[in-house]
């Protein structure tokens, strides 16, 4: 299967923020940290 690349939309970036900050708090912290990198490893190759 071939991959597509991620185009990076406003909504998008929203719903990531809002992740990043429901994550720690509901969570824990250790899952917020892998949910960014999870992130980074993707948009940020």
């Amino acid at each position: 299967m071939t991959s597509k690349p991620a185009v990076r939309r406003e909504i998008a970036r929203r719903d990531i923020d809002g992740a990043i900050d429901f994550y720690p708090a509901e969570a824990g912290e250790a899952v917020a940290l892998r949910l960014i990198d999870a992130l980074q490893s993707r948009f940020f190759v």
